[in-house]
């Protein structure tokens, strides 16, 4: 699995959520409007359930796959993360790897979500044009005492909304790196084994 510090864990996981708390976008409106607007938005969320997740902490799973997981395009980032063995998979196993792989992020996003304690976000200036069907969102965590951390996230509009294809926290790819991870995983063992290896990890979380 990929290994990040605790505090950039912490950083992509609220990220993730207050970003992708909007729905479908207006042709007016960019992906910087929709991050200033999803912040308010998730973090009213997170405060109205925080009752219900101190008492059952495994609720921030559930807000996580509510929240963050139907804006992420996981076809576009499953293919990304296996690249050359994506095409090799069969229709079968290509499913499968999704849906662990979307566990595997709604747990690791849940975990660090868990764990924040209130990092100050500081949006960075961009600019989409009408035509364009990507677009850089690129923003700021302050450690407060440290170097602030830099975090772009690469979306694409897909049927009038911006998803995410992958994203960058520190300048480390989240696709690249897990690229590496199950590359490595399948030369030693195929395609199964790499099913195998996320089912138990998944299974060793819940």
């Amino acid at each position: 699995m990929v290994r990040t510090s605790s505090l950039a864990s912490i950083s992509l996981a609220f990220l993730l959520s207050w970003f992708f708390a909007g729905v479908a976008i207006a042709d007016s409106e960019s992906p910087h409007d929709v991050v200033k607007t999803a912040v308010e938005d998730v973090l009213a969320r997170l405060q109205s359930d925080k009752a219900e997740i101190e008492k059952n902490p495994d609720r921030i799973y559930n807000l996580v796959e509510e929240i963050v997981l139907p804006h992420v395009d996981m076809d576009a980032v499953s293919r990304s993360v296996l690249g050359k063995y994506w095409r090799n998979a069969t229709d079968v196993q290509r499913q499968q790897f999704e849906d662990e792989f979307k566990v595997l992020l709604m747990r690791t996003y849940g975990t660090a979500l868990s764990a924040y304690t209130g990092q100050t976000v500081n949006y960075l200036p961009g600019s989409v044009q009408p035509s364009d069907r990507t677009n850089l969102v690129k923003l700021e965590i302050d450690q407060g005492g440290g170097p602030p951390i830099p975090v772009a996230f690469a979306m694409h509009r897909k049927d009038d909304r911006w998803l995410l294809y992958d994203f960058k926290i520190d300048g480390v790819s989240l696709v690249q790196n897990y690229r590496s991870n199950f590359a490595s995983i399948i030369r030693r063992g195929g395609m199964e084994s790499l099913l195998d290896h996320l089912q138990k990890h998944n299974a060793g979380q819940a």
